[in-house]
């Protein structure tokens, strides 16, 4: 959104393809870009009926991004863009559809990256064939690493973050004395609230105040009882909640990650699905926080934060990676390049 707001503000045409949720719900022009059926509990359904391979780490996302979302997707794009036909198109990574619907109508297309582009998303544009000379990558060059041979080049662009403007106050209910602790797992949870749950109760018992986000197919009822130093709520406004913010204990998805380290923020990491367990792993190799498995013993999410918040050496990392996203040139710069791509290839 902070890249598509860029590209406005400069004179763009801009619109943004999603599904229902976000339709005419967001600062610039949507489409409808996704059948309506198309959502995540209907891509499981559909691959809990594969027959996987079993030897494939990769072969359930795959089969539901690139297969089923993918397929359809890509129909859906194909029929609006030959209609009407965009000079550029610039779509999240595991969007394949997106990519492949640009590349059967002869469109310049760009990746937006959520993730590293080793593992799953190069499998993913393999099994599309598709091949990008260039993708636009939010992930700070320390957390990125080395690139793989092949991989595309990089237009480096400030991880930003956005949310629907909420005037209300998130830490409200904070007595202003206490440490804080923002908790979520996602706006897709992956059934983890009994993670969550434990969560809430340790970090509440360590003398936090606890915000908890749920998302949007989550019930804030699915908590209680919870003491009254914590608040529940669907949706945040991330950006001001990570402002308040003392300690970050969330799932491992990019964009939470992306916002704590740019906010210089410690974190602990219960991965739950996807990605996750890729952020976790490099939360710990980096040493910018704790990562806690999944159905530890009670106990391990209050001794994890309570480390990372000793820990120093963690600080002082994620002090220079916070440097080092804020030094990154903001989606200003990116649409300029975008314009420079574009140029060159007419």
């Amino acid at each position: 959104m902070p890249l598509a707001l860029a590209c406005r503000d400069y004179g763009h045409d801009v619109e943004v393809a999603c599904g229902p949720p976000f339709a005419g719900r967001l600062p610039v022009p949507t489409v409808e870009g996704f059948p309506d059926e198309l959502t995540l509990s209907d891509a499981e359904k559909y691959v809990a009926g594969v027959d996987l391979d079993p030897g494939d780490p990769f072969a359930a996302p795959r089969w539901m991004f690139g297969e089923y979302i993918g397929s359809r997707t890509r129909a859906a794009l194909r029929e609006i863009w030959a209609r009407r036909k965009p000079d550029l198109v610039v779509y999240e990574m595991t969007n394949i559809g997106a990519g492949a619907a640009a590349q059967d109508l002869g469109i310049q297309a760009i990746p937006f990256a959520i993730s590293r582009w080793e593992g799953f998303p190069a499998q993913l544009f393999a099994d599309a064939k598709i091949s990008p000379e260039v993708m636009i990558d939010p992930l700070p060059p320390t957390w990125r690493g080395v690139t793989s041979a092949g991989s595309p080049s990089r237009l480096n662009t400030r991880t930003v973050a956005w949310s629907e403007p909420n005037g209300a106050s998130p830490w409200s209910h904070s007595s202003g004395t206490r440490p804080r602790a923002y908790l979520t797992m996602g706006t897709v949870s992956f059934g983890a609230v009994d993670a969550l749950r434990q969560a809430v109760h340790e970090t509440s018992a360590a003398g936090f105040d606890v915000l908890v986000a749920v998302g949007p197919g989550g019930d804030t009822r699915a908590l209680d009882p919870v003491p009254a130093s914590v608040r529940v709520l669907k949706f945040v406004d991330q950006p001001n909640v990570l402002a308040g913010a003392d300690v970050v204990v969330h799932h491992g998805g990019t964009g939470t990650v992306l916002g704590a380290l740019a906010a210089a923020i410690p974190q602990v990491v219960i991965p739950q699905a996807a990605d996750q367990f890729a952020n976790a792993a490099r939360i710990d190799e980096l040493g910018l926080g704790r990562s806690v498995p999944a159905k530890s013993p009670s106990g391990a999410i209050a001794a994890a934060v309570a480390d990372v918040l000793a820990d120093t050496h963690a600080i002082r990392r994620l002090e220079e990676i916070a440097t080092e996203i804020a030094n990154t040139h903001g989606p200003e710069s990116t649409c300029h390049e975008l314009e420079k791509l574009v140029d060159r290839s007419e």
